[in-house]
Formats: C-alpha cells, structure tokens, sequence
C-alpha cells in the first residue's frame, strides 16, 4: 500500500519543495490508506492475514536470536579451556612443512 502512487502523492504534498520522500521521517502516519471497492472485505482479511503472519515471524526470529546470543555467551564465559592461545607469525619452514608454501628454485 506504501507504494500505491496515491499514498505517494499525499506524502510528496505533505513533504516541502526539493526534499526527498526520505526526509518525510513520519509523515507517512498522517497518509489516508485506500482500500480497493472490489472484494474489500477480502482484500483486508487477506491484508491481516499477511500482517500477523510476519509479526509472528519476527516474534519466532527474535526468540532464535536471543536464544543464540545465550548459547554463544554461554560458551564464551564457561567453556574456555585452560591454554591461551598466543599468535605467532609462522615462519617460512612451518609454511614448507605443513604444504602451504611451496619453495621451488629459480636456479
């Protein structure tokens, strides 16, 4: 419905000369919403229908977030083991003998 053209006209009418659509912040809110004259009351049954479904999604997606975020605090603060580890550049034997760096003569 956002991208009717006449909810596009009533926020280009509400918005001042040479500013953008994007500089309208929440002007949209005060835009009447046209509903179609045929089959209305289908159309908003079916508008509802795919409004709940996407706020349960985002209800069922936060839950699966929050519950990733504990799992991955969880293994951060209690299932580290004793040894630290410490970065070293390898050096170019570690490279040669691990086959990650191939020295092949120019002579």
């Amino acid at each position: 419905m956002i991208k009717h053209g006449i909810f596009r006209q009533q926020l280009d009418f509400m918005v001042s000369k040479g500013a953008t659509i994007r500089y309208a912040k929440t002007l949209f809110l005060d835009c009447k919403i046209s509903f179609p004259n045929h089959n209305a009351d289908q159309t908003i049954t079916f508008i509802e229908t795919i409004t709940k479904s996407i706020i349960k999604k985002r209800k069922v997606n936060q839950g699966t977030t929050q519950t990733n975020l504990k799992l991955i605090k969880n293994e951060l603060l209690n299932n580290q083991k004793e040894h630290k580890f410490i970065y070293q550049e390898p050096t170019t034997k570690d490279l040669q003998t691990s086959g990650r760096f191939r020295y092949w003569s120019l002579f």
